[in-house]
């Protein structure tokens, strides 16, 4: 790492989706970006960002299914919206996805 590195900070952004898609939070279950990321950290004190992301990821799908079940037409009006949702890890420069997280 340049000192010039040092001085800026290294800065790890978690996006509930990318700029094109729309997040959902479901107010029946639960479900939120900020919830799936404190479970999973409370679950694995010593997670790793591409596990972290994983297990966001996997409490999405279930949500997306969970939202499915109550309503067969649901998620085909979801997509229409453009309420499509993909977690993402960014940062500012590159990092070890396998690095444990620190916060």
């Amino acid at each position: 790492m340049t000192e010039e590195e040092e001085i800026q900070g290294h800065v790890v952004c978690l996006s509930a989706c990318r700029d094109s898609e729309s997040a959902h939070d479901d107010n029946v279950t639960g479900g939120t970006l900020t919830k799936f990321f404190i479970s999973s950290i409370r679950e694995n004190s010593g997670i790793s960002y591409r596990s972290l992301l994983r297990n966001i990821q996997s409490h999405v799908i279930d949500l997306q299914a969970k939202m499915a079940a109550a309503s067969e037409s649901n998620i085909s009006s979801i997509r229409t919206r453009g309420c499509t949702q993909e977690p993402r890890i960014n940062s500012n420069r590159p990092f070890d996805f396998d690095n444990t997280l620190s916060i």
